[in-house]
């Protein structure tokens, strides 16, 4: 047979010129040679191309859900807690320990040295920038922007709102100190359980150097009568000492005996903490200018924060309140004005004086004396201090047309015509919150 040709075995993978590539050129320059025809190339091209967009998404799927099964908090966008490697190098990097006793003489109390400032989470932060000397604007003011606690209002019908922080979000923490140029440890409960030895080193090594130690929950904490204060909600403390075993912590608690500082013994108090968190080393020095920036220009994204676990935040919050007010089964007799109103109202209250300016340190004063020329920022002020707070006003012109008793009767809770009206001005205050984020979305520097 004189046309007999044996064909050679080609490996494709190493051949140094013939080729997957060089194959399908080959298919591409004449596709008779595969005996269908163009139509079929062309087909089989289209074929190859969905099966490989379909199988790469697969792929991307797949990597996604094991990365978030690693991690299950990658998806919700929170922190990953630290190691107990990590733990443990922060020990070691400290100075060994000759005291069975210590406590930070400069710590700045909790809510005692100014009875507006309601949000605790923020009064901790404030409080270690102060024990370790950082910059004044880095104050109880400063932090309540920072979180977005001064611009989100936040609603749950069964009370509980003590602002945006009174929900646990390890974020809260951690992104605020590294606004502030610090890398810090953040302790979760799992490993306070399984270590709880260690996490006490930790929090002495920080006390030892003068940095106070901040803590979601703590326990072991009783009243001047002798109540257990475990449950008591907000839980935001700070721990500046120890005593043997024992934590020395400042919280809110105003029925409560203390040292002279401010401190309570909390016997077993890590056992109710749901994280603690210790700040480390300043790793930059961010301009105070940017901070002010960021702050502004992100509140749209702290205003579309989700509801959860029956908490509403924004202008969700607003007309979730006032969907409250309409109910009048809730009104009936027992009810619990300060679930249904109080908690609330302190929130709203509390904003009030932070755009009023009633303080030298408050943070949209400061802005705007930093940034003149910010203008974005000034339209924020005027839509929340002359607008909103302007309905909020109207809202309480309702149940005391004098504006000086602050509180609202039960008697007046009662009666439906009050609250209706009070329902639409919540309703109005929340719309405005459409302009507040319009005017940032459409700001060009």
């Amino acid at each position: 047979m004189e046309n007999y040709v044996k064909f050679e075995t080609v490996p494709l993978k190493t051949h140094p010129e013939i080729n997957e590539k060089w194959v399908q050129q080959k298919i591409d320059d004449d596709p008779g040679i595969l005996g269908s025809g163009e139509l079929f190339v062309r087909q089989s091209k289209e074929k190859a191309s969905m099966l490989y967009k379909r199988i790469s998404l697969f792929i991307l799927i797949l990597i996604l859900l094991v990365s978030c099964n690693k991690n299950p908090n990658m998806m919700e966008g929170t922190v990953m807690p630290s190691s107990l490697d990590e733990i443990k190098a922060y020990i070691d990097s400290g100075d060994e320990r000759t005291e069975t006793s210590n406590r930070i003489t400069s710590i700045r109390r909790l809510w005692h040295e100014n009875k507006s400032e309601n949000f605790f989470l923020e009064g901790s932060l404030a409080s270690v920038m102060q024990a370790i000397g950082e910059r004044d604007e880095y104050n109880y003011w400063f932090f309540n922007a920072l979180t977005g606690n001064g611009f989100v209002m936040l609603y749950h019908p069964e009370g509980g709102s003590y602002g945006l922080t009174s929900l646990f979000k390890p974020e809260f923490v951690t992104r605020a100190f590294e606004a502030c140029g610090y890398s810090s440890l953040y302790i979760d409960e799992a490993a306070i359980a399984a270590n709880p030895e260690t996490v006490m080193e930790a929090i002495k090594s920080s006390v030892d150097r003068g940095v106070p130690v901040i803590t979601a929950g703590i326990g072991g904490v009783f009243s001047a009568g002798g109540d257990s204060l475990d449950e008591y909600h907000p839980c935001w403390a700070v721990i500046g000492g120890y005593d043997g075993d024992d934590l020395l912590v400042n919280v809110f608690y105003e029925n409560i005996e203390t040292d002279e500082i401010g401190y309570v013994k909390a016997v077993g108090g890590l056992e109710k903490s749901k994280g603690i968190f210790i700040l480390k080393e300043k790793v930059s020095d961010p301009d105070i200018e940017d901070i002010y920036r960021d702050i502004i220009l992100s509140i749209p994204d702290k205003l579309s924060t989700s509801p959860e676990d029956g908490f509403a935040f924004g202008k969700d919050a607003y007309y979730k309140w006032a969907e409250t007010l309409l109910d009048d089964s809730l009104f009936e007799d027992g009810f619990n004005s300060w679930d249904l109103f109080g908690s609330a109202w302190v929130v709203v209250a509390t904003n009030g004086v932070f755009f009023r300016g009633d303080f030298v340190s408050n943070f949209m004063v400061d802005l705007l004396t930093e940034l003149p020329d910010f203008t974005v920022a000034k339209d924020v002020y005027n839509l929340y201090l002359i607008k909103m707070y302007g309905k909020i006003n109207d809202f309480q012109r309702v149940f005391d047309p004098d504006m000086s008793r602050f509180w609202i009767s039960d008697e007046q809770l009662k009666n439906r015509g009050i609250r209706e009206e009070m329902a639409g001005y919540l309703r109005e205050a929340g719309d405005i919150h459409d302009e507040i984020v319009k005017v940032i979305l459409e700001y060009t520097p």
